[in-house]
């Protein structure tokens, strides 16, 4: 059900990254104290998640160097998965919100506190630093519309020589 959600051509993808991967470590934790006989299965699924994906599960101090069957690590990509913006991207999207981390049974609710109050300290840094962002760009566009009226005083008086001398490459 995963794959078919993120191969979607008309869905937001990088919101669905952190539910995804959070459910699928608990599914597979919760399936392997269940049964004996998918636990060699399950303990290889979760190794090769962790190893992959260790980066995002460092944000819920969900251990990942404790992985019982060895991956080849040379092709380590889990330090990519460490940015916010798997977790914040999730939160901002209106069909998982802060519910995917209250219903997830493999974290204390202690765990899921602190993430939380991370996850808004993420977004409101993002948000300062966007409105600053726009500020500046705002302030680039009155600083262009001040040289061009300076401009306007020594260019050409009639409007086809003006069209001539702003449109001419």
């Amino acid at each position: 059900e995963a794959t078919v959600l993120i191969q979607a051509d008309q869905t937001v993808t990088i919101s669905m990254v952190g539910p995804i991967l959070l459910n699928l470590l608990s599914d597979l934790e919760l399936e392997r104290k269940k049964s004996e006989r998918v636990y060699l299965m399950c303990d290889a699924l979760i190794s090769s998640l962790k190893t992959r994906f260790g980066g995002f599960y460092k944000h819920f101090s969900i251990e990942t160097d404790n992985c019982k069957v060895k991956i080849n690590t040379n092709a380590n990509t889990s330090c990519l998965y460490g940015d916010p913006i798997f977790l914040m991207s999730a939160v901002v999207d209106g069909r998982f919100k802060f519910q995917w981390i209250n219903d997830c049974t493999l974290l204390s609710d202690l765990t899921k506190t602190n993430i939380i109050s991370t996850i808004k300290q993420c977004l409101i840094e993002a948000s300062i630093k966007l409105n600053s962002q726009n500020k500046f760009d705002n302030a680039d566009v009155e600083i262009i519309t001040e040289e061009a009226r300076s401009d306007d005083s020594n260019s050409p008086s009639s409007d086809k020589e003006k069209k001539k001398v702003y449109f001419q490459l």
